[in-house]
């Protein structure tokens, strides 16, 4: 789930590269994944995600900040959004796995993680981390990770074209690992 896509964020849309390459990671280990975006569909509701059978949820958080000139912090609404989607998860006895990532997360984790309920906290990246939830056992809450997947990211058409749509002249996210991004950002 993109959460910086949430409505209401002053955050202007930012393809969510990161859950792109944990899909494609995911898709080409033969499991099927699907990322829940409010650019893409702007209706989310928990009690419909909650129907699907997932063994894992994962949440981004990228952007703490509006990144624009006011700094202003923006938590709030993911904060309510991980505690109400753990909620439920206890209260229907559902035994998927949630997860919380994503580059805002890694930076604040220790800030985020006494505001939140949750299953895991991956901070760095999160495909090999994903593929590991789905198939081992014992795994410490908090997970670091170092590790990056090499492998070409398969897009998601449908998820370009909502972003396409929203803003025409966006850069649609590639792969930083390897020196090829048009941004420059001083944060990478």
């Amino acid at each position: 789930i993109n959460l910086c896509s949430y409505p209401q964020y002053t955050v202007g849309p930012v393809f969510p590269i990161g859950l792109v390459k944990i899909k494609s990671h995911l898709e080409k280990n033969n499991y099927t994944c699907d990322i829940l975006d409010y650019n893409q569909e702007p209706i989310l509701d928990i009690d419909n995600i909650l129907e699907q059978p997932y063994k894992v949820i994962g949440v981004s958080i990228r952007n703490i900040d509006s990144i624009e000139l006011d700094s202003k912090v923006i938590y709030n609404k993911y904060v309510q959004f991980i505690n109400e989607l753990y909620k439920k998860k206890i209260q229907y006895q559902k035994t998927f796995k949630l997860v919380v990532g994503g580059s805002g997360y890694s930076l604040y984790n220790s800030q985020i993680n006494a505001l939140i309920n949750f299953d895991y906290g991956i901070i760095g990246n999160g495909e090999d981390v994903f593929l590991k939830l789905l198939t081992e056992q014992n795994l410490p809450k908090i997970i670091f990770s170092r590790e990056s997947s090499m492998e070409t990211i398969l897009y998601d058409s449908e998820l370009v074209k909502a972003y396409l749509k929203l803003s025409p002249e966006m850069y649609i996210g590639i792969q930083t690992y390897d020196g090829q991004c048009l941004q420059n950002c001083i944060y990478c």
